[in-house]
């Protein structure tokens, strides 16, 4: 059995609130630069303004998970902190869990949190993939959470308690 998948940003809430940060914030800087605040060259830092955010936004919006478990272990990416595939070998992984859990509160929030001692991946708050291996714990967000944990149990590792 083997489980893929790919996660996005864009399929969050996220959206919702660049869009209600930003649309107000470009038209207030275009009112004031119509009515004169920002002086003759007024439109410099609107342009600018404007530019910053728009690549911001496709930043986020462009931050993606791509996971692949089967037989053999767990291979995953995060476009762009991670571009290539890594890969955690089954018998590398000292136990491992899929829970559903509060993503926001837990880990931060969405999007990748690194540390010393655990790599987060979460684009989804609702289950996540829990992974220790070498002392690290490495969590992945999944939105087949029933696939993934009958991959796991394939595994016969122990669970994380």
């Amino acid at each position: 059995m083997v489980l893929n998948e790919s996660q996005s940003l864009k399929d969050t809430f996220i959206i919702y609130v660049i869009l209600m940060l930003e649309v107000p914030t470009i038209i207030l800087f275009v009112v004031l630069w119509w009515t004169g605040k920002f002086g003759e060259d007024g439109y410099i830092p609107v342009l600018f303004f404007i530019g910053f955010l728009s690549l911001t936004t496709l930043f986020i919006l462009n931050m993606s998970l791509n996971i692949r478990i089967d037989e053999n272990g767990l291979q995953y990416k995060s476009f762009p902190f991670v571009n290539k595939w890594k890969f955690l070998p089954k018998e590398a992984i000292d136990s491992g869990n899929v829970r559903k859990l509060d993503g926001m509160l837990e880990f931060g929030g969405l999007g990748t949190k690194l540390s010393k001692s655990t790599k987060a991946y979460i684009f989804s708050t609702e289950h996540v993939i829990e992974l220790e291996s070498g002392g690290k714990k490495y969590v992945f967000s999944t939105r087949k959470p029933i696939l993934a944990k009958t991959v796991i149990e394939q595994w016969n590792i122990p669970s994380i308690k």
